[in-house]
């Protein structure tokens, strides 16, 4: 939120478990959790991204990750990937284990991306954005397998 800070709550207790303090200098645009419970990953107003260890509680800043705001996160399943949109326009695939960037998707779509999702196996990056498209991208391939109209 606009403290900069993310906290991680206890749904069902309602007590706070982690709290990050504040985290840089952008507002948070969007997180996910990682599907082992160990990383948060934040995307922000100032185009960077975040990724905070909960347990060891440090943190991985990749300034200037995008040439404007992140707009969605999404990660697979096994950990390995993680992809961030932005409202630059494109798609970024980074190595989990290694935090490099594996891959950007220039000007994926022709208006800022609003929605972002990783199919369940892994395979597919589905985006939706502004300019009224839905593209389906093959993840193991880089490439687009599907424009809606």
């Amino acid at each position: 939120g606009k403290d900069r800070a993310i906290k991680i709550w206890d749904f069902a207790s309602k007590h706070l478990l982690h709290d990050s303090k504040p985290l840089y200098h952008g507002i948070p645009n969007c997180v996910v959790l990682s599907h082992d419970n160990k990383y948060v990953i934040s995307g922000s107003n100032n185009n960077s991204i975040v990724i905070w260890n909960i347990e060891k509680e440090n943190l991985i800043l990749f300034e200037d990750a995008h040439e404007d705001e992140v707009t969605h996160l999404a990660i697979t399943q096994d950990n390995k990937f993680f992809v961030s949109a932005s409202k630059d326009k494109s798609i970024k695939i980074w190595d989990f284990k290694t935090m490099d960037l594996f891959y950007t998707l220039e000007n994926a779509h022709n208006d800022v991306i609003n929605s972002l999702k990783l199919s369940d196996d892994g395979r597919f990056i589905i985006s939706g954005s502004k300019d009224g498209t839905i593209l389906i991208w093959d993840l193991s391939n880089i490439c687009l397998l599907y424009t809606s109209p």
